[in-house]
C-alpha cells in the first residue's frame, strides 16, 4: 500500500515539474521542518463540477494520503493561526471551503514525530471553532 502512495507522490512531483504545458493541477510547495510537511494537490473538478483535492503528510522522504476532499485546498498563513486555533509552532497548515463546509489540517512535531490535526467548519454549526482533533496517520 505504501508503494501506491510513493507512486502517487512521484507522479504529483513529476507533474508539478513539467514546464511548457498547461496545468490543471494546483500544488502547494510545502513548509518543511525536519522532513515534515503537509502536501496538497488541487486536482480540478469532477464530472459534475465539484472540486477535488488530496492532502498528504510528507515525512522522512515518504508520504501518506490523509484524505481526498471535495474542495480546493490552500495554504493557511501563520498570521491566521491564532484566529483559527492552530498552535503558533505548527509546521504547516492548509484548508478549504466548498458548499457550506470546510476541512482544515495542521501538523506539529511532538516527541520527534509528526502529529496531524484535522478540523472542520459547517455553515449551520451552532458553536464556534474548528473542532480540531488528532488524526491517525498510519
Amino acid at each position: 500500500m505504501k508503494l501506491h502512495y510513493a507512486l502517487l507522490v512521484a507522479i504529483l512531483v513529476w507533474n508539478s515539474g513539467c514546464q511548457g504545458t498547461p496545468k490543471t493541477v494546483e500544488s502547494q510547495a510545502p513548509e518543511s521542518v525536519a522532513g515534515i510537511s503537509l502536501i496538497y494537490e488541487n486536482l480540478g473538478e469532477d464530472t459534475v463540477g465539484i472540486p477535488r483535492s488530496v492532502v498528504l503528510l510528507g515525512e522522512n522522504g515518504g508520504a501518506i494520503v490523509l484524505d481526498t476532499l471535495s474542495l480546493n485546498l490552500e495554504k493557511i498563513e501563520k498570521e491566521k493561526y491564532a484566529a483559527m486555533g492552530i498552535p503558533a509552532d505548527a509546521i504547516d497548515a492548509c484548508g478549504g471551503w466548498y458548499a457550506g463546509g470546510g476541512d482544515y489540517f495542521y501538523v506539529i512535531k511532538r516527541n520527534g514525530n509528526a502529529v496531524v490535526y484535522r478540523g472542520y467548519l459547517d455553515e449551520e454549526q451552532t458553536d464556534d471553532g474548528y473542532h480540531w482533533s488528532e488524526i491517525k496517520t498510519e
